[in-house]
């Protein structure tokens, strides 16, 4: 009878489970989301070189507020308007752009995107002292670097704790997988 019961219970769990997976899938694929039920995003972020005023005065890197997108494809697009999107600098009505360092929150370069960007060159120290400022604390999955640059990624903010050098593009991020909090440019 306890058997009975107990495989009766097991299966009405894994009918209900079942059902639940069944939806929270569909729901999923509806609204749009990734597979851990989270909207995609893909924002685009303006980066400037340091330098000893901005450090003074305890300022990083980022310039401005991100621009966002639902797709990774109108997040490109809005960067041709503005003036294109390339590792060397692309040149598009008279605006230059330089692409730095790009994270994704999946691995092998999928899911959200957030792509930190210089109008200026690709020459500098760039650094992002907390990740969490633009909404990416221990997001970061997969990355890759522009311009000929080296960046380390960071596991706390402010450039602490362990580091992962991305030397071009890395698929995953092995130990600082879900834990980057900072990074900076390496020359």
């Amino acid at each position: 009878m306890i058997n009975a019961i107990s495989t009766r219970t097991l299966r009405t769990w894994v009918t209900v489970l079942a059902v639940l997976m069944t939806v929270g899938i569909g729901a999923a694929i509806v609204s749009g989301a990734n597979a851990s039920g989270r909207e995609e995003t893909h924002c685009i972020q303006q980066v400037v070189p340091m330098t000893p005023a901005r450090a003074a005065a305890g300022l990083d890197s980022v310039a401005g507020n991100p621009d966002c997108f639902a797709s990774e494809s109108e997040a490109l697009a809005a960067t041709a308007q503005l003036g294109g999107v390339g590792a060397g600098g692309a040149r598009f009505s008279n605006f230059v752009w330089y692409s730095i360092f790009k994270i994704w929150s999946g691995t092998d370069w999928t899911g959200s995107s957030y792509l930190f960007y210089s109008t200026v060159s690709c020459d500098g120290y760039f650094v992002v002292n907390a990740l969490s400022v633009v909404g990416w604390n221990d997001i970061a999955s997969s990355a890759a670097v522009y311009c000929g640059r080296d960046v380390d990624l960071w596991e706390h903010t402010y450039l602490g704790g362990s580091y992962h050098r991305v030397l071009n593009a890395d698929r995953t991020l092995g130990y600082l997988d879900n834990k980057g909090s900072s990074w900076d440019t390496i020359d």
